[in-house]
Protein backbone atom coordinates (compact mmCIF):
# COMPACT_ATOMS: atom_id res chain seq x y z
CA UNK A 1 0.00 0.00 0.00
CA UNK A 2 1.39 3.35 -0.98
CA UNK A 3 0.96 7.10 0.76
CA UNK A 4 -1.88 8.02 -2.17
CA UNK A 5 -4.12 5.33 -1.09
CA UNK A 6 -3.80 6.57 2.90
CA UNK A 7 -3.82 9.85 1.34
CA UNK A 8 -7.12 9.16 -0.57
CA UNK A 9 -8.79 7.14 2.98
CA UNK A 10 -7.65 9.94 5.03
CA UNK A 11 -9.48 12.48 2.65
CA UNK A 12 -12.76 10.41 2.38
CA UNK A 13 -12.76 8.82 6.05
CA UNK A 14 -11.53 11.69 7.60
CA UNK A 15 -14.67 13.15 8.58
CA UNK A 16 -15.73 9.80 10.81
CA UNK A 17 -15.65 10.41 14.49
CA UNK A 18 -12.27 7.82 14.77
CA UNK A 19 -13.66 6.78 18.71
CA UNK A 20 -17.07 5.01 16.87
CA UNK A 21 -14.65 2.68 15.21
CA UNK A 22 -14.39 0.31 18.46
CA UNK A 23 -12.43 -2.16 16.63
CA UNK A 24 -9.64 0.13 14.73
CA UNK A 25 -10.60 -1.36 11.47
CA UNK A 26 -12.90 -0.12 9.21
CA UNK A 27 -13.62 -2.61 6.50
CA UNK A 28 -15.29 0.51 4.71
CA UNK A 29 -11.94 1.77 3.85
CA UNK A 30 -9.55 -1.09 2.96
CA UNK A 31 -8.33 -1.59 -0.32
CA UNK A 32 -9.96 -5.01 -1.43
CA UNK A 33 -7.47 -7.62 -2.36
CA UNK A 34 -10.31 -9.89 -1.57
CA UNK A 35 -14.34 -9.30 0.11
CA UNK A 36 -13.25 -10.39 3.60
CA UNK A 37 -17.39 -10.91 4.44
CA UNK A 38 -17.10 -13.89 2.31
CA UNK A 39 -14.54 -15.85 4.74
CA UNK A 40 -16.85 -15.38 7.72
CA UNK A 41 -16.74 -19.08 8.53
CA UNK A 42 -20.14 -19.86 8.41
CA UNK A 43 -20.30 -20.10 3.96
CA UNK A 44 -19.28 -23.39 3.65
CA UNK A 45 -19.79 -22.44 -0.19
CA UNK A 46 -16.62 -21.25 -0.15
CA UNK A 47 -14.92 -22.99 2.65
CA UNK A 48 -13.16 -22.14 5.49
CA UNK A 49 -9.68 -23.20 4.47
CA UNK A 50 -7.70 -21.17 1.86
CA UNK A 51 -4.89 -21.38 -0.05
CA UNK A 52 -1.79 -19.37 1.04
CA UNK A 53 -2.78 -16.66 -2.01
CA UNK A 54 -5.78 -15.96 -0.88
CA UNK A 55 -4.55 -15.98 2.90
CA UNK A 56 -1.76 -13.23 2.28
CA UNK A 57 -3.96 -11.29 0.08
CA UNK A 58 -7.09 -11.80 2.71
CA UNK A 59 -4.42 -10.17 5.43
CA UNK A 60 -3.58 -7.56 3.26
CA UNK A 61 -7.41 -6.29 3.00
CA UNK A 62 -7.57 -5.82 6.75
CA UNK A 63 -4.03 -4.57 7.30
CA UNK A 64 -5.07 -1.42 4.66
CA UNK A 65 -8.37 -0.76 6.99
CA UNK A 66 -6.70 0.33 9.96
CA UNK A 67 -8.69 3.28 11.00
CA UNK A 68 -7.20 3.88 14.73
CA UNK A 69 -5.13 2.90 17.28
CA UNK A 70 -7.50 0.20 18.50
CA UNK A 71 -6.80 -2.17 15.83
CA UNK A 72 -3.22 -2.81 17.69
CA UNK A 73 -0.27 -3.41 16.00
CA UNK A 74 -0.26 -5.22 12.74
CA UNK A 75 2.74 -6.78 10.97
CA UNK A 76 3.16 -5.32 7.57
CA UNK A 77 1.80 -7.46 4.82
CA UNK A 78 5.56 -8.39 3.64
CA UNK A 79 6.68 -9.47 7.77
CA UNK A 80 3.41 -11.89 7.84
CA UNK A 81 4.15 -13.32 4.22
CA UNK A 82 7.79 -13.90 5.56
CA UNK A 83 7.16 -15.29 8.38
CA UNK A 84 4.49 -18.03 6.70
CA UNK A 85 7.11 -19.26 4.13
CA UNK A 86 9.29 -19.15 6.73
CA UNK A 87 7.57 -22.05 8.62
CA UNK A 88 7.30 -24.05 5.02
CA UNK A 89 9.18 -27.44 5.26
CA UNK A 90 9.03 -30.87 3.80
CA UNK A 91 6.75 -33.21 4.76
CA UNK A 92 5.21 -30.97 7.43
CA UNK A 93 1.92 -29.41 7.40
CA UNK A 94 2.01 -25.46 9.08
CA UNK A 95 -1.31 -24.06 9.92
CA UNK A 96 -2.42 -20.77 10.66
CA UNK A 97 -5.43 -18.83 10.70
CA UNK A 98 -7.02 -15.36 10.75
CA UNK A 99 -9.51 -13.61 13.38
CA UNK A 100 -10.22 -9.96 13.01
CA UNK A 101 -13.28 -8.47 14.69
CA UNK A 102 -14.10 -4.87 12.32
CA UNK A 103 -16.10 -2.25 11.84
CA UNK A 104 -18.54 -1.28 8.67
CA UNK A 105 -20.48 1.51 7.71
CA UNK A 106 -24.30 0.94 7.24
CA UNK A 107 -25.59 1.95 3.68
CA UNK A 108 -28.02 4.21 5.43
CA UNK A 109 -25.43 5.44 7.88
CA UNK A 110 -25.78 9.15 6.43
CA UNK A 111 -29.99 8.57 7.84
CA UNK A 112 -28.91 6.95 11.20
CA UNK A 113 -25.97 7.55 12.15
CA UNK A 114 -25.28 4.56 13.56
CA UNK A 115 -22.07 2.07 12.06
CA UNK A 116 -22.50 -1.43 12.17
CA UNK A 117 -20.38 -4.30 13.97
Amino acid sequence: MDNNYRTYVNQVFGALESNRISTGLLVDCCFDFTDPEIYNGSLLVYGILMGQGIYSESYKTIFTGKFNSNAGTLSHPSIHDSLCYIARSKEVSTFSGLLFKYNAIYSNAQVNGKCKR
